[in-house]
């Protein structure tokens, strides 16, 4: 167990890489592309899963890595052997550094002088949005033909001593061999960091997707952003 001096430097370089972050140092107009793109795929707020040709082994991204790795479980099951090779994404897609991420990519170095973009920021995110992005298409197309209420029931974020949040809705984007699906949760249901983590799951295009996001490290700028 570290004493009371190695806790002290420990805490002070993770605050350190914190700064470091692009996300953290830097406003959103001066992000990168690079950067804009490993926010929005390996970060506390995007988690990638990669399946290898038999999906029996699902190898979660940024596991491993340091605190805004993403760092905590994520599943899959349930794919045919007969499926080709895929990664996942799951963003939290309403997160405010997420939409300004987007934002940046979308109109480019003139992003600050938008009024579009200005607008979209002011007005906030009424729900939580969570995205899947990289689904097979041929396996969406048969949930976009089910009752949205039957998806719902299978979809919830999840967080120690709370009920379970179910979507208000899902929507499932097919554009050409790849699809995306949107869950919106309500904001009535409320998360701090001392929640520790929410876990999202869901069932969708044949296959179970989970992943646990951790609340302390989606603070940005000194708010929890969801």
């Amino acid at each position: 167990m570290p004493n009371k001096h190695q806790f002290l430097i420990l805490a002070a370089l993770a605050l350190s890489l914190r700064a470091a972050e692009p996300w953290e140092s830097k406003p959103f107009t001066a992000w990168t592309d690079e950067e804009i793109h490993g926010l929005l795929s390996n970060s506390p707020w995007a988690h990638q899963i990669t399946f290898s040709e038999t999906y029996s082994d699902p190898v979660s991204e940024g596991s491993g890595g340091g605190r805004k790795r993403g760092g905590g479980g994520g599943g899959f099951s349930g794919v045919s052997s007969s499926t080709p090779r895929m990664i996942l994404i799951v963003l939290w897609e309403s997160a405010l550094p997420v939409r300004q991420g987007l934002l940046r990519l979308k109109y480019g170095a003139e992003v600050a002088a938008t009024p579009d973009a200005k607008e979209f920021l002011d007005r906030g995110e009424p729900n939580y949005n969570i995205l899947i992005t990289g689904l097979p298409a041929s396996a969406a197309k048969g949930d976009i033909e089910k009752e949205e209420e039957t998806i719902r029931k299978r979809t919830a974020l999840r967080s120690k001593g709370k009920m379970p949040v179910l979507p208000l809705t899902v929507e499932v984007t097919v554009s050409g061999q790849a699809a995306s699906a949107t869950y919106q949760f309500p904001r009535t249901a409320t998360f701090t960091p001392d929640d520790q983590e929410v876990e999202f799951s869901t069932k969708i295009a044949g296959t179970s997707v989970s992943h646990k996001f951790h609340l302390k490290d989606m603070v940005f700028h000194g708010n929890l952003e969801l």
